[in-house]
């Protein structure tokens, strides 16, 4: 994780109450002993799965940089003892290392200072790090052809979820959406199977002023867990990418460090005229859908990358080969800049800071 660009810790530290071998926040009445460490944000991975600190202790205490770090929800990297177990880290060992050490000789008084660049398996597994799987959320306007897109992606061997999907899953009986809606809404729009009536649901949340707002505020954090869950998955594997279509990214707030925004683009005229023949929208029902999105201009605005979807399949095959070849290019843009800002920040003149 990203800690905030300045940190400390002031929790005293002793031996650890039932694991003899470690060491943990302990009180100072139970044995513990006062400790004091400061740390700065050197660097922080766009990705937000890591960031580069340099720690300043106060006090020696045995493991007091992983026991103050760990207690601050920022365990080092390949810990074993105080960090979470992680098969995937690249991290031979803990990565922590002592860089300068200053003190008083104790018989000249002369100044002692040493200084030790760190070795090359900190921007190594930085780099391995960066190089986790990336992650991309796809969006845009109804009937811009976003599961068109979702499909090319999978059969490129892409792992995909679905927004669309999981909400679905949610609405089954027995889910916990389903349970959330039936104690807030009874029968309301459930059929005689218990089970959603689409219709009746639309028909409820156009009338009912508020109701949609509360239905995502009950379905969307499932929604977002189920996405979550995706990525991790997609990391444990080892994947290059992974791609999660979300029609109202923009609409929702969520944010996802790291992650590569594509928004599919389409002209106003062929998505509606695509979601009257397919989906026999009428225009009331496309306006009113449209009105609770962003308009498609700041979509654009807002987006890393866009997907062109106006044309035919052929076409849209080649602007997905195009897009993947451009998030290619981005990660080796990104991996170059990572390396320069390591080799810049361990430079002489830094090093002497």
């Amino acid at each position: 994780g990203v800690p905030p660009a300045e940190g400390m810790s002031d929790l005293a530290v002793g031996r650890h109450p039932t694991m003899k071998t470690r060491m943990a926040a302990v009180p100072e009445e139970k044995g513990g002993r006062s400790a004091l460490t400061k740390w700065s944000t050197l660097y922080a991975s766009p990705s937000g799965r890591f960031a580069l600190l340099a720690v300043r202790i106060f006090t020696g205490r045995t493991h007091q940089i992983r026991v103050h770090l760990a207690g601050a929800g920022f365990p080092l990297w390949g810990d074993a003892v105080y960090g979470p177990e992680d098969r995937s880290s690249p991290a031979e060992r803990q990565l922590l290392h002592a860089w300068k050490l200053e003190f008083e000789h104790p018989v000249s008084g002369e100044a002692m200072r040493f200084v030790c660049p760190p070795p090359e398996d900190f921007p190594r597994t930085m780099l391995a790090l960066e190089r986790g799987t990336r992650r991309v959320i796809l969006t845009g306007m109804p009937g811009c052809g976003k599961s068109a897109v979702l499909g090319r992606m999978e059969a490129r061997g892409i792992p995909v979820w679905s927004a669309d999907r999981a909400v679905a899953a949610q609405y089954q009986p027995g889910a916990d959406g389903w349970h959330l809606m039936r104690q807030r809404w009874g029968d309301a729009f459930f059929d005689d199977d218990g089970r959603v009536d689409r219709a009746k649901l639309t028909k409820l949340l156009a009338e009912t002023p508020g109701m949609r707002r509360e239905l995502e505020r009950m379905i969307h954090p499932l929604v977002r867990y189920s996405m979550e869950t995706f990525f991790q998955h997609a990391e444990a594997r080892a994947e290059e990418a992974a791609v999660a279509e979300v029609p109202l990214w923009f609409e929702t707030g969520w944010t996802c460090p790291g992650a590569a925004i594509a928004v599919i683009v389409c002209p106003d005229e062929v998505r509606h005229a695509r979601l009257r023949e397919t989906r026999g929208w009428s225009d009331a029902k496309i306006a009113a859908v449209e009105s609770w999105q962003w308009k498609q201009q700041d979509k654009i605005h807002a987006a890393d990358l866009l997907i062109h979807n106006a044309g035919t399949l052929e076409d849209l095959d080649r602007e997905v080969d195009a897009f993947l070849a451009a998030l290619t290019g981005r990660r080796k843009q990104e991996e170059a800049a990572l390396e320069a800002s390591w080799r810049a920040l361990w430079s002489g003149e830094n090093l002497q800071a």
